[in-house]
């Protein structure tokens, strides 16, 4: 017979499992030391969650939902790496109306979901697949932009320009002290630097 669940232990688990995570990071937290302070045995925490990721993926749910629904409400893409991607052809001038607008929604996000998207963006299968995502949207808005260039070219620019954007991203929400107003501003001058980039790339490609 199954055992039930209860409710009281699995938030409580839940819970241990957000202070471990933000105390020692995703990779370093322990599910030995999760089970002790929410006071159930290894065996049973193993029977309400499955390894640490399935932990994660519950912290994090409403934040990530939230990210998704925007990203879906901008860009047309939900993060789903199984799924056949959107194609990016938008002038800069869109694509920087886009990110105004993602900006606005991504910190309001944060603001609802500090602690949640804190441990989002700690290192973790799902935080890969959010990078793996970032990454396929870069590659296909260099691929619309710079055709002449090869694949993998393509590739190695959208891996750079993700990782960078990425962590730097990652950092200035961590070590924000900004008024709302601000912070949105501040990123994004942040994302729109890279169409900038590409903005001046472009320019100089057609005038040659």
């Amino acid at each position: 017979m199954p055992q039930v669940q209860k409710k009281e232990v699995r938030d409580n688990i839940v819970d241990s499992a957000r202070k471990e995570f933000l105390d020692k990071g995703f990779k370093n937290a322990s599910m030995r030391t999760i089970a002790l302070k929410s006071k159930v045995t290894v065996g049973n925490l193993y029977r309400y969650f499955r390894n640490k990721d399935e932990l994660l993926e519950v912290i994090v749910e409403p934040a990530f939902r939230e990210l998704n629904a925007l990203l879906t409400s901008i860009v047309g893409d939900p993060i789903d790496i199984g799924r056949n991607p959107t194609e990016i052809d938008h002038s800069i001038s869109e694509l920087k109306e886009m990110v105004r607008e993602l900006s606005d929604g991504l910190i309001d996000i944060y603001l609802r979901h500090k602690i949640e998207l804190n441990i989002l963006m700690m290192d973790s299968s799902l935080n890969r697949r959010i990078l793996s995502w970032f990454t396929d949207t870069l590659n296909r808005m260099i691929t619309a932009s710079f055709p002449e260039i090869g694949s993998e070219q393509t590739k190695l620019l959208a891996q750079s320009y993700a990782v960078g954007i990425f962590e730097g991203l990652k950092e200035m929400l961590r070590q924000n002290k900004l008024s709302r107003g601000a912070l949105v501003k501040t990123v994004d001058i942040y994302l729109t630097g890279f169409l900038d980039i590409m903005s001046i790339r472009m320019k100089e490609r057609d005038n040659a």
